[in-house]
């Protein structure tokens, strides 16, 4: 598993790829996993910082503005939120979890960075100020990976692999305010603030969602894609297009895959 972030630093000063991974097939670092920085005008291999046997470094977020990396790695006791300096290229911090860390958000505007914790069947929200972690029981929650923030609004939403369920929390109170059915197998969840919709990648097909009110949520379209369709996503949003990338992976008759382009219109 592999996640990747790019540091569009100030000019004239070395701008860090960077990329976690949990690297299986070699020989001579089998089962390790690590956070790799690269130099992004070559390629060429700057640093690597290991996380060590097992620990299993499937999300990363990056923080532009205190030009942070956050790494959720880990099982069980161990698991935890890792905290590196992306110009020092050195680990911080971290926030034990508890349990292995899927998904995670980090508020633009405040202290807080919620995390998906199916194994406990919680949404964990670290303060990053104060260090302390509160978890929030959501009975049920023992498979929802995926995590999208409307930070304005104050809600988050939660995607459960299967049975497919969006689920809607207030970020004040950690108190469910809606659930509703949704595709299975949704591994990334995007929040348009614009349109105030959920978009909900699937096995085969993408749920999009409105959102009507703070806790009134209606289904507005499921998009066929076709199967196989949906184990990666990117919402993309410019000055000239709003638009959704989804993999089709080995779905060519020759072999190989696609990438397929949603434009998202009102």
């Amino acid at each position: 598993m592999e996640a990747r972030a790019h540091d569009h630093g100030p000019r004239n000063t070395r701008r860090p790829l960077f990329t976690c991974r949990a690297s299986t097939g070699s020989r001579y670092r089998a089962n390790r996993a690590s956070c790799v920085f690269y130099d992004a005008a070559s390629y060429a291999l700057v640093k690597t910082l290991d996380f060590g046997a097992n620990a299993d470094t499937d999300n990363m977020r990056y923080d532009p503005v205190s030009r942070r990396i956050y790494v959720g790695y880990g099982d069980g006791a161990r698991g935890a939120l890792a905290v590196v300096d992306a110009v020092a290229m050195e680990r911080l911090e971290e926030f034990k979890l508890g349990s292995h860390p899927e998904s995670f958000q980090l508020e633009r505007d405040g202290s807080r960075i919620f995390v998906n914790l199916p194994d406990q069947e919680s949404i964990g929200v670290i303060d990053q100020k104060t260090g302390a972690v509160t978890k929030w029981k959501i009975p049920g929650h023992t498979n929802a990976h995926a995590l999208a923030l409307d930070e304005a609004g104050h809600r988050l939403f939660a995607a459960s692999l299967q049975p497919g369920r969006l689920t809607v929390l207030d970020t004040q109170s950690g108190r469910v305010v809606a659930t509703l059915p949704c595709i299975l197998g949704v591994d990334d969840l995007w929040f348009d603030p614009t349109r105030k919709r959920i978009y909900a990648p699937g096995a085969g097909a993408i749920d999009v969602f409105q959102q009507v009110g703070p806790d009134q949520y209606a289904t507005l379209a499921r998009v066929q894609v076709g199967v196989g369709a949906g184990s990666t996503s990117f919402h993309l949003k410019t000055r000239t297009q709003d638009s959704l990338f989804m993999s089709w992976p080995n779905m060519l008759p020759q072999g190989g895959s696609e990438v397929i382009l949603f434009y998202v219109d009102d």
